[in-house]
């Protein structure tokens, strides 16, 4: 508020500016998965969970982004020496694709992942299936079922076609079945090295395996691989329950974080050393760093960096502009002596000159 006052006798006016002091608040932000950007009024301040300090008072926009995810954008309020919190979901991004399925002969009844889909009249398109690996069956009174391991990406369609053979056939292969319950859930199943699905509800049917003795390989991250060999026998049903055996993990950084400046590879290793994932820095273009670090729970993640003075190796270039400013500054130094020099070289020779002069004058005058 600005307020006058007027002196009478020296006809002086003060102005005198009443301003308050800024009045500032602290933003607690934390998010569910942990390791999310987060960005308040635009502006970049960490990774969860991270305080700001010294906001001012009053509303306040915050954006979490985390790849694979999508962004989520929250309002708070932040109030005058106290700090609020803030607690942040994000959704995962779900990736989907379609499987279309045709049959010889039609009239089969296809099964995704034992779930029913439909009957082949043609081909038959299931649609708003997520991207992975998924097992297609199908199945027609008098036929051997037919049963094939697809893998979807997203938004492509998968082209997937099955025979089935008649039980009457004078070529058929000797099979059996194998039910297979594993703990925990949704661990994949492997015989004689080949993916037969996953064990979605703790249990999965593999049929028309042929008889004799297999190898049987489950796998589940963060456990360790359990292996044992079965013996399938025609027309009958083979049962294994495998409890799973969990897998330490460990992560190393070759440079020990968000280390910008040197280029890392991170690894994932389980307690029998065999390594599970890795993934080195990259610069996707000239100034854009692809920095990979150990996140919780031994797991990688990683995080765009732009470099301010360039990007090439897998790493920040170092010091490039300070570089260019020692260059500039020498070459100016050059210039300046250079200068000097010449200066120095027309004092001397006006110098002597004078001298020369003043000599001749001196001469004349004793003449």
């Amino acid at each position: 508020m600005l307020s006058l006052s007027f002196n009478s006798d020296v006809k002086l006016v003060t102005a005198t500016n009443h301003t308050n002091q800024t009045q500032t608040g602290n933003l607690y932000v934390q998010t569910i998965p942990n390791i999310v950007d987060i960005y308040v009024d635009s502006i970049y301040r960490g990774v969860s969970p991270v305080t700001v300090y010294n906001l001012n008072v009053g509303s306040h926009t915050i954006r979490a982004t985390k790849l694979g995810y999508q962004d989520a954008f929250v309002t708070a309020n932040v109030e005058a020496g106290k700090t609020t919190s803030v607690y942040i979901t994000l959704q995962p991004i779900t990736q989907q694709g379609n499987i279309s399925v045709t049959t010889d002969p039609i009239g089969a009844n296809i099964y995704l992942d034992e779930l029913f889909k439909g009957v082949t009249a043609g081909p038959l398109l299931i649609s708003g299936v997520t991207v992975g690996n998924h097992t297609v069956k199908a199945s027609k009174p008098s036929y051997f079922n037919a049963s094939k391991v697809v893998s979807v990406s997203d938004g492509q369609t998968t082209i997937v076609h099955l025979i089935l053979i008649p039980v009457n056939s004078t070529n058929i292969v000797p099979t059996g079945s194998l039910f297979v319950t594993t703990n925990p859930w949704g661990a994949a199943i492997h015989i004689d090295g080949q993916f037969k699905g996953l064990t979605q509800s703790g249990t999965l049917l593999v049929e028309n395996v042929p008889s004799g003795t297999r190898v049987l390989k489950i796998t589940k991250s963060g456990y360790l691989d359990y292996m044992q060999t079965i013996n399938i026998v025609q027309s009958a049903t083979t049962y294994v329950n495998a409890t799973l055996t969990r897998s330490t993990y460990a992560c190393y950084d070759t440079d020990n974080g968000l280390d910008y400046y040197v280029k890392g590879t991170v690894t994932v290793r389980q307690q029998d050393n065999n390594i599970t994932q890795q993934q080195s820095d990259f610069c996707s273009d000239t100034i854009t760093l692809n920095e990979y670090y150990c996140a919780t729970g031994s797991s990688i993640a990683s995080k765009a960096y732009t470099c301010p003075y360039g990007c090439a190796f897998g790493a920040c270039k170092k010091f490039q502009k300070i570089e260019s400013k020692k260059v500039a500054l020498a070459s100016n130094n050059w210039i300046l002596w250079t200068l000097l020099i010449i200066v120095a070289a027309f004092f001397i020779a006006w110098k002597s000159k004078q001298i020369k002069i003043s000599k001749g004058k001196k001469k004349k005058g004793k003449k």
